[in-house]
């Protein structure tokens, strides 16, 4: 094929003896850098998103080659961009964060737009899974990464508007982490650079959750009762909050209800993903054993404390669990 190529006239240019291993290198470099980022999305999306089975066959023999030849790209930041976000995918070891985190910072202004915001959420889902594992010193780091991309405008895109879900992903962190002001301050001037389908949504499901870590109960209902709960990407916030608030202010009735409304949702609902019906179920189950506990807190037991402690800290799936920890230390 390559004499053929290099029999035509007007290909001989590129073929010349001196620059055919420069050619080689080059499309080499470019097809695996291609298939390295293809296999990292695929990765993405089969873990987060939606859990379709995905033939990983070819890109796990390719990822081999790679690795047996890994020098050979020591200077490929693209290709050890990708390369690290698969082995945290696959690994969830930290090394290949820190060298995500370091590989972005200093090669950012080269990366392609798109893969600009998607270096950062590699970083921020891997957050939210240590998290998840009960790592709380991921909540900072989670923020710290927020920040960064808003400062470098990553969350654009190239697009005039920021997305629905950086939006309210952004909000969480900072009200999770206690700074208010700084977090009403992000609510407030982003909220006209969301489309118009998700503005009011997310700014009215931001606020409710603003208003409940304010203590502002009356609030954060009003704020919530803005909210389309017939929108499926919002219904699932809505349970979660209203769950929160109705435990947070000892409405029983009305707790236990969102709580069986919300688990017949789970049930029938092919609008999410098995693992968020799995982190939604995980979180009705050890709430109700919080609110069991702050009903009858007089004949609580210590050894109870901490068994449910450990339930929430070895539960790698569960939603909140930062607030639901919090909510169980106040009851001790």
């Amino acid at each position: 094929m390559v004499r053929r190529f290099a029999m035509r006239k007007e290909s001989r240019m590129y073929l010349k003896e001196d620059n055919i291993q420069k050619v080689a290198d080059n499309l080499i470099s470019f097809f695996v850098t291609e298939l390295l980022r293809t296999y990292a999305v695929m990765l993405n999306t089969h873990k987060h998103n939606f859990e379709r089975v995905l033939n990983f066959d070819f890109f796990n023999g390719m990822l081999k080659v790679f690795e047996d030849n890994i020098e050979q790209f020591s200077e490929n930041r693209y290709a050890n961009l990708y390369y690290n976000s698969i082995k945290l995918f696959l690994t969830e070891e930290e090394e290949h964060f820190d060298r995500i985190r370091e590989l972005t910072r200093d090669n950012y202004e080269t990366l392609p737009i798109i893969d600009r915001k998607n270096a950062y959420v590699v970083q921020i889902n891997y957050c939210a899974e240590r998290v998840n594992k009960g790592d709380l010193d991921f909540l900072s780091k989670k923020l710290e990464i927020y920040k960064e991309v808003l400062d470098r405008k990553a969350h654009y895109e190239g697009l005039p508007y920021i997305s629905h879900v950086l939006y309210t992903g952004i909000a969480f962190a900072a009200i999770n982490r206690g700074e208010m002001d700084w977090a009403m301050k992000f609510i407030n001037t982003y909220r006209n650079e969301l489309t118009d389908i998700h503005r009011d949504n997310s700014y009215y499901i931001v606020m409710s959750e603003y208003y409940l870590n304010m203590g502002d109960i009356d609030r954060a209902l009003e704020s919530l009762s803005k909210v389309k709960r017939n929108d499926p990407v919002y219904k699932e916030e809505v349970y979660f909050l209203l769950m929160k608030i109705f435990y947070t202010s000892g409405m029983t009735e009305q707790f236990y209800s969102e709580v069986e409304s919300f688990r017949n949702f789970i049930q029938h609902s092919r609008e999410i993903s098995e693992r968020r019906k799995k982190l939604a179920r995980s979180f009705i189950t050890l709430i109700k054993k919080l609110y069991s506990f702050k009903q009858n807190k007089e004949i609580g037991k210590r050894t109870d404390y901490i068994s449910l402690r450990e339930d929430i800290i070895k539960n790698e799936y569960v939603s909140d669990k930062f607030w639901l920890l919090e909510k169980l230390t106040e009851l001790e």
